[in-house]
């Protein structure tokens, strides 16, 4: 009995060792196992209060008691507010150099997530890089120096840096969430 306790004990800590050295194949596994009562349980609870809160935000919206803003040139926004390692950047990328080959003047808008400043920036112009990865955040900066000549704008508010994409740089297509603004 002592033997099949400590085999145990030795099996759940080898099982944590293991997920800690492969992280993939712990994941893997607890996809494809049953979830444990409790934990599906609180995750319901968790998805139901989320949907609650979207629901809430789009009301807001419709009627009107949030506001959006129009940029005067069509804007294609890439992702739907995922959080990271969703493709979002190379897409970003692709979708300005696409843009350029079609003839139109893309600029990159960003939030520009973990950087120190606040407010509209400009990372690149159409002559160079302007800020360094603390000021513009890591995605920026890189966009900025994987897109020559295309201008990368930050701000927490994307209507606000937008507006100034096409102010400032006559940009002819805008990206929202890691994007490209269009002017006309």
């Amino acid at each position: 009995m002592a033997s099949e306790r400590m085999a145990s004990g030795r099996a759940s800590s080898e099982s944590v060792v293991r997920a800690r050295r492969d992280p993939e194949a712990w994941l893997r596994r607890a996809w494809e196992e049953e979830t444990p009562r409790p934990l599906a349980a609180a995750l319901g609870v968790l998805s139901v209060g989320y949907r609650a809160a979207r629901l809430a935000r789009g009301w807001l919206y419709d009627t009107r008691l949030l506001s959006t803003g129009r940029l005067p040139c069509p804007v294609v926004s890439l992702g739907n507010g995922t959080d990271g390692g969703s493709g979002k950047t190379p897409l970003a990328e692709l979708a300005a150099l696409t843009l350029v080959a079609l003839g139109a003047t893309p600029v990159v808008v960003s939030r520009g997530y973990g950087r120190a400043t606040r407010g509209v920036h400009v990372v690149a112009d159409r002559q160079g890089v302007r800020l360094g990865a603390r000021a513009a955040g890591d995605e920026p900066l890189l966009l900025a120096e994987r897109l020559p000549g295309i201008p990368v704008i930050v701000g927490e508010n994307r209507f606000e840096a937008g507006r100034h994409a096409v102010e400032a740089h006559g940009a002819s297509v805008n990206d929202a969430y890691i994007a490209a603004v269009c002017g006309a």
